[in-house]
């Protein structure tokens, strides 16, 4: 096989998904808690991967306040982040409303608290808005979280899956329910800075329009509560940010530590060391792979991991291999 040549940065946003379900089908053959190693830090740390959920997160937790520092006038900061959403936020009618119940709020500065990053949950929306209009890193789709809008989704813990907050404080940052996050996390709790104490959610309660669900990591629990109520705001998109070849052959090798045969992850540990070899040692992976199919390796485990090291293999520009 050919040493391959590296794709841009678009040819490997193509292709993230299969690498990640790669890593991630690896990282669940290390035993108990394996699910916690799925995030991955991507655009220089500044965002994070989460590959299980198909999400990026923002990695500065309470950006907002980080923005508003760096501008240097908060006044006119908040005041772009309002002309962003042309001055007013549409909802669900309710009381808030201006006129009440018309499904139009009226932004004003008092939405918005620049020295602690806390919002309401308009400025919020207005917050996530003006990320899309400046294109934060380079994506316009940023939004809140969502969450389940039922009774299963109160308390502390919360179901599971009752949110994307749910499912990264608990599932991957390692949330303890009546804990705060800062005192009890998983070593993924490291990709972010700034962690604040409730979180808005983008969901609205059905039942009550002028409430709105939130996240508390500081106790690990989620309710609702009326929108004028000033809290933190954790953007999140859908989709992963694409990350360089060396970041997912160092995740990779991270992964697979611990998995038989330990010839894998010498494997990684060669084409990390030389990434013009790495088209070179995937194909040896993939040899060991065949070689251990039902001994080490199950049949179905070894068609995901073949399947997904061509499309790594595609992404890098390898060549086929010439028959014989």
């Amino acid at each position: 096989m050919n040493n391959g040549r590296l794709h841009n940065h678009q040819k490997w946003g193509q292709h993230m998904n299969a690498i990640s379900k790669w890593l991630w089908a690896l990282a669940m053959l290390a035993g108990p808690g394996a699910a916690n190693a799925a995030l991955l830090a991507a655009d220089g740390g500044l965002l994070v991967n989460d590959p299980d959920a198909n999400l990026t997160w923002v990695a500065d937790a309470n950006l907002m306040a980080t923005q508003a520092a760096a501008s240097g006038n908060v006044l006119a900061f908040v005041q772009t982040i309002i002309d962003d959403s042309g001055g007013v936020i549409h909802d669900t009618p309710n009381a808030y409303d201006t006129p009440a119940d018309s499904g139009v709020y009226n932004l004003s500065a008092s939405d918005f608290n620049t020295a602690t990053g806390a919002m309401s949950w308009y400025g919020a929306q207005a917050w996530v808005h003006h990320l899309n209009v400046i294109k934060y890193r380079g994506y316009s789709d940023w939004r809140l979280p969502t969450t389940v809008d039922n009774n299963g989704s109160y308390g502390s813990p919360p179901s599971p899956s009752s949110s994307e907050m749910t499912n990264l404080f608990y599932g991957e940052l390692g949330q303890v329910s009546g804990q705060s996050i800062i005192a009890t996390h998983s070593g993924n709790y490291a990709l972010f800075s700034n962690v604040q104490g409730q979180y808005w959610s983008g969901t609205e309660d059905a039942q009550a329009p002028n409430v709105s669900w939130f996240f508390a990591p500081f106790y690990g629990g989620q309710g609702n509560i009326t929108k004028d109520v000033q809290y933190g705001a954790l953007a999140v998109r859908t989709g992963l940010a694409p990350m360089p070849p060396s970041a997912l052959l160092s995740a990779l090798r991270n992964e697979v530590r611990g998995v038989e045969p330990e010839g894998l992850s010498d494997k990684v540990e060669h084409a990390q060391h030389d990434l013009r070899a790495t088209c070179e040692e995937v194909a040896r992976f993939v040899h060991e792979v065949h070689a251990q199919a039902g001994k080490k390796i199950s049949p179905q485990l070894e068609a995901k991991l073949i399947a997904d090291a061509e499309a790594i293999e595609a992404a890098i520009g390898c060549q086929p291999q010439p028959p014989g």
